[in-house]
């Protein structure tokens, strides 16, 4: 007897195995609801340097428009009237991954950093 290779006969006799040899109550997948808030209240009112990068890749701090070659020199200033830093990243879905990689690891050098991706055109 000579078993098939096509893809589409191996995943049908899996499934048809999964199906005959499992309980359905033990097939079922549960998941948690996500939380209502990833940060909480409290939390936000804390933060103190807010940092946006839209969807052509701008860079604002606390809604004043920087040059990402000036970041870091911006933070700096920042950290010297501010006690501790507690800043939050903020990504339009659209930006490039490495502009959002590069803005975080920036912000960490300077305190606390919460990130989000935004869901809202920014």
């Amino acid at each position: 007897m000579m078993i098939s290779k096509s893809p589409v006969r191996v995943i049908g006799l899996f499934t048809f195995f999964l199906a005959a040899c499992s309980d359905p109550a033990e097939r079922q997948l549960v998941l948690d609801a996500p939380p209502d808030a990833i940060m909480s209240e409290e939390a936000l009112n804390e933060i103190n340097i807010n940092i946006v990068i839209s969807a052509d890749n701008e860079v604002s701090i606390n809604d004043t428009p920087v040059a990402f070659s000036e970041l870091h020199s911006k933070l700096t200033e920042l950290q010297a009237e501010i006690e501790t830093p507690k800043i939050l990243v903020m990504a339009n879905p659209k930006a490039k991954n490495r502009i959002v990689i590069d803005v975080v690891d920036t912000a960490r050098e300077f305190g606390d950093v919460g990130f989000g991706i935004s869901t809202e055109n920014n």
